[in-house]
């Protein structure tokens, strides 16, 4: 399956005008970004976790014209500071994930993605409710929605 989608493609799943090009040629930047383009940065696995509803390794689910791509989302709080440390690993790599923030059961996160013209920020926000994740990823053309599972220890 490859992530290269059309103009057409990119179009449908956006809603966004068939006469603006450059909006969905970004799009398609966008949506492919979601599943990691390399060197991105990296993943250091080796801090000890403290309990958390959010901690641990969820296997996203974002549909995509053609078919459902499924990174891993890792969580893990910090033993010697607030907060969480988290990355997102796709077929194409690693990346360590900004603005990690978790209250209640909402999450936030976001992931800077080159682009032509300049990098883009995607912003991920959802919920969790026990073993399941659900939420949208904010795009600069419209918003794209995820589902996930926790992964078993």
């Amino acid at each position: 399956m490859s992530l290269l989608l059309s103009l057409r493609e990119v179009a449908e799943l956006s809603d966004i005008d068939h006469t603006e090009p450059m909006r969905r040629t970004l799009l398609a930047v966008c949506i492919a970004a979601v599943c990691l383009a390399p060197g991105l940065g990296g993943a250091d696995e080796t801090e000890s976790p403290a309990p958390s509803t959010i901690e641990g390794s969820w296997m996203l689910a974002i549909p995509m014209p053609e078919g459902i791509e499924k990174p891993t989302l890792r969580v893990r709080q910090r033993a010697s500071k607030d907060g969480f440390k988290a990355t997102l690993k796709g077929r194409q790599g690693s990346a360590r994930l900004k603005n990690f923030s978790f209250q209640g059961s909402s999450f936030s996160f976001e992931q800077n993605v080159p682009a032509p013209g300049g990098d883009l920020t995607l912003k991920f926000r959802g919920s969790v409710r026990g073993d399941r994740v659900q939420g949208v990823i904010e795009l600069p053309m419209g918003i794209l929605p995820f589902t996930g599972e926790r992964n078993p220890r």
